[in-house]
């Protein structure tokens, strides 16, 4: 199947600073994303702007209590106000477009057209790659200039179920 062409406008530093201050306030709340990046998603034939999360807890919680949580954080003002939550889309790990996200920030295994245009920061121990934008599959592209985070370490998985309980707790006491 070949890849429908996106429009790419890429990630100007407004956004790129809204994606770290939204990542920060989601690591006070506990959640620490696998992967968070800026992409464009095919949506009914046409290409949308989303900042896409790989996070285990969309096997373990669930994504519609994920959901709930991450508007409930939004809405008590625990999150920045320039990310939306209606632009968030979350991946498990383990679906087809999760593990490719996955792959290309974490595994440093670029996807084709990639290979010479990864570039990496590390601030505060996660990885910040900067990409060209390219198709990685699924109607998914990395946006231009985004920046994508990986979580490097791995957890065990009750450590992970422990996290994300801590996590759950932390949001309803915001609305509480």
């Amino acid at each position: 199947m070949v890849e429908k062409p996106v429009k790419d406008d890429g990630v100007g530093p407004a956004e790129i600073r809204a994606g770290r201050d939204y990542l920060h306030a989601l690591q006070r709340l506990g959640l620490e994303p696998q992967v968070m990046c800026w992409m464009y998603e095919m949506l009914d034939d046409r290409f949308e702007k989303r900042l896409g999360i790989v996070t285990s807890w969309v096997d373990r919680m669930g994504p519609a209590l994920l959901y709930e949580l991450l508007f409930k954080a939004y809405d008590a003002a625990a999150t920045p106000r320039d990310i939306d939550p209606f632009i968030v889309q979350l991946y498990s790990p383990d679906s087809h477009a999760g593990a490719a996200l996955y792959r290309a920030a974490v595994k440093n295994v670029a996807p084709p057209g990639l290979e010479d245009s990864i570039e990496y920061d590390v601030i505060e121990g996660i990885y910040m790659v900067h990409t060209n934008g390219v198709p990685v599959g699924n109607g998914l592209y990395l946006a231009r200039g985004g920046t994508y985070v990986a979580r490097r370490r791995d957890i065990s998985a009750e450590d992970d179920r422990r996290r994300g309980q801590r996590f759950r707790r932390r949001v309803e006491a915001l609305v509480a």
